[in-house]
C-alpha cells in the first residue's frame, strides 16, 4: 500500500495513527483462543465371568439328545442361567434366572424368547422336542475342553 502525503505532518499522523492501531490489532489477535477436546469418554460394560458348576445329560426314551449345563457368575450366583446344548454341546438356547427360554436362532443377533415355566419344559422347547425329557446329573468333566 502507497501512501502519499502532502506534508511531513501528515506522514506523522498516518505513523501515529498506525502506531495507536497496532496494539488494539495485537490485543484483538491475542484474544482468540484454541480449545482442543479429546473425544467422548467411552463407557466400558462390566465383565461378567461364569463358570460350569453344574450338568446334566438331556435324555428322551433313554437317549442322550442333549446337555443342560448351569453357569454361575463369580460376583453375583442369583444371575445364575441353564445353557442349553444339543448333543454336539452346541449351545441353542437358555433359561435366565427368571426360568425365561430363550432360543438362538441362526444369523440373529439377540435371542428368541419362546417362553417361561419348568426348567424341563424349557429344554424340550429349546430343542424341538415332543415330550418333556429326563435330566439325568452328569459330573462337569464331561463338557470337555
Amino acid at each position: 500500500m502507497k501512501l502519499t502525503h502532502s506534508t511531513p505532518a501528515a506522514a506523522l499522523l498516518t505513523v501515529a495513527l498506525l502506531a495507536a492501531a497496532l496494539p488494539t490489532v495485537a490485543m484483538l489477535v491475542g484474544c482468540i483462543t484454541t480449545v482442543h477436546e479429546g473425544p467422548a469418554p467411552a463407557t466400558v460394560p462390566e465383565v461378567v465371568v461364569s463358570q460350569p458348576t453344574e450338568v446334566w445329560r438331556v435324555l428322551q426314551d433313554n437317549n442322550a439328545v442333549g446337555w443342560l449345563v448351569r453357569y454361575t457368575p463369580t460376583n453375583d450366583p442369583k444371575d445364575a442361567f441353564l445353557s442349553v446344548r444339543n448333543a454336539w454341546h452346541q449351545e441353542l438356547g437358555l433359561i435366565d434366572a427368571e426360568s425365561r427360554w430363550w432360543r438362538f436362532l441362526p444369523h440373529e443377533r439377540d435371542p428368541q424368547l419362546i417362553g417361561a415355566g419348568a426348567t424341563a419344559e424349557g429344554v424340550a422347547a429349546i430343542l424341538a422336542l415332543e415330550t418333556t425329557p429326563d435330566l439325568t446329573p452328569a459330573p462337569l468333566s464331561e463338557l470337555g475342553g
